[in-house]
C-alpha cells in the first residue's frame, strides 16, 4: 500500500539546522534583490511630483491672491510657468524665489 507511518518524532536539532540554513539563504537572496533595486533606483529618472509643480490654484492659495492675479504675474514674467498638458503649473522653486524676493523688499 503506502509507506509505513513513523512513530518517532523528527530530530529537533536537524529541523532547527534546516530552518537556519533556509533563513540564511533568504537573507542572501534578499540582499541581492536589495542591491539590484538600489542600482535601478540610482539610474531611474525621478518623475515630477506634486510638490515640485504647483497649479495656478495652489499658487493663488499660497499667495492669498486670486487666480487672475497669478496669471497676471505669469504674463508679466514675475513668475515662470510651464504647461503640463492643458494645465499651467509654477515650479515650487520659482514660487519660493518670488516670495523671498518680495520679503527682501
Amino acid at each position: 500500500m503506502g509507506q509505513p507511518i513513523s512513530l518517532t518524532p523528527p530530530d529537533p536539532a536537524a529541523a532547527v539546522a534546516r530552518l537556519r540554513r533556509a533563513v540564511e539563504t533568504c537573507r542572501s537572496e534578499l540582499a541581492a534583490v536589495e542591491g539590484a533595486l538600489a542600482a535601478i533606483e540610482a539610474t531611474t529618472i525621478r518623475p515630477v511630483t506634486a510638490t515640485t509643480l504647483l497649479t495656478v490654484d495652489e499658487v493663488a492659495t499660497e499667495l492669498w491672491v486670486s487666480k487672475n492675479r497669478v496669471f497676471a504675474l505669469i504674463r508679466s514674467g514675475e513668475l515662470d510657468s510651464i504647461m503640463v498638458g492643458k494645465r499651467r503649473c509654477v515650479p515650487r522653486a520659482t514660487l519660493d524665489a518670488f516670495i523671498s524676493l518680495r520679503m527682501a523688499s
